[in-house]
């Protein structure tokens, strides 16, 4: 099985933006280990592209990006079970909810 890469300035509507090896121990206790990882680094990678931001701006970012995408996880499962398993890889990924992105996620958000 693979993945077709898809150029970033091609129209798309699915973007990979954090790859983990496993769950990092700091997510170890969490209740949702894997999408506390994925939310935080997504919030970090956001508030990186907007550094001099202050907290009023960063909520209309993060409003504007609540209705335009969608956070995704992708994950292998513990045996025959649906049940993540914290200790393999997994990926986490925005999706446009409603249009295609023409440039990569950065330049997207970037430009709102």
């Amino acid at each position: 099985d693979y993945v077709e890469v898809v150029d970033c300035f091609e129209p798309h509507n699915y973007e990979i933006v954090a790859k983990f090896q496993s769950v990092p121990e700091s997510y170890r206790n969490s209740e949702n280990p894997m999408d506390d990882a994925c939310f935080y680094n997504l919030v970090e990678y956001i508030e990186s592209i907007y550094p001099n931001a202050d907290y009023l701006t960063l909520i209309e970012i993060y409003d504007k990006f609540d209705a335009k995408y969608s956070r995704l996880m992708h994950f292998n499962t513990i045996g025959d079970t649906l049940k993540p398993d914290p200790n393999k890889e997994f990926n986490c990924a925005v999706m446009s909810k409603n249009s295609f992105i023409f440039n990569s996620f950065k330049k997207d958000i970037e430009k709102n």
